[in-house]
């Protein structure tokens, strides 16, 4: 069996909403702790590291230099690897909600499509979605928070605006944040992520109790 990479803190119990953290291209485990400060006291989290080396360092969810990669199956790749750390790890959340920088947001917007269920939000941060092939399934309304720079050198913000209107369209409420900064997230995006994922959770454990 592969050992994955992944490092966890604990929430208040062990139930308590769990953020997932994915890294984008050439990323490693620790990479997206910075962003961890906009969770709310008493989450748990979970930070997990693609399993793909990369020629440029790093790690990635598929070779974008590599003609024959397909980002598809690094989503079912991202569903294998959640499932065996989260038996590893003995806990269940009420809900889960995944923040993915880049090419990690893509992934996880990939995972969202097949199915909807899987997390109650998505936080995109300087990413990029690629549409699903067949059409997506009914029985989940994910809530998506979008973070863009308005001079991203690397993912459009016209290619993330396209994306957060698609998301839109199959009914998922998408709220999207725009700073005047490149390929990072600005001060405008961390504000709003931080009153997202206060208000995603809150409404995650409201569900459940009720």
């Amino acid at each position: 069996m592969t050992e994955h990479i992944f490092t966890f803190e604990p929430g208040s119990d062990e139930v308590a909403p769990l953020f997932v953290f994915v890294h984008g291209r050439a990323g490693t485990v620790g990479v997206m702790n910075g962003f961890s400060r906009s969770i709310p006291v008493g989450m748990a989290r979970l930070f997990i590291q693609a399993p793909i080396p990369d020629p440029i360092g790093g790690f990635p969810w598929w070779l974008v230099d590599d003609a024959s990669a397909d980002p598809w199956r690094a989503s079912y790749l991202l569903d294998d690897i959640l499932s065996s750390v989260l038996t590893k790890l003995g806990i269940k959340p009420r809900c889960m909600i995944a923040l993915g920088f880049s090419q990690g947001g893509a992934v996880l917007a990939m995972a969202l499509q097949r199915n909807p269920t899987l997390f109650s939000g998505l936080a995109m941060l300087a990413s990029f979605v690629i549409r699903s092939p067949i059409p997506v399934p009914l029985g989940g309304t994910p809530d998506i928070f979008i973070a863009h720079g308005e001079h991203d050198e690397v993912v459009s913000l016209a290619a993330a605006e396209e994306g957060a209107q698609y998301l839109s369209g199959l009914g998922w409420p998408t709220t999207m944040v725009v700073d005047s900064v490149g390929h990072k997230v600005g001060v405008q995006g961390i504000r709003g992520l931080r009153e997202w994922a206060t208000r995603v959770a809150w409404d995650g454990i409201i569900r459940e109790q009720n």
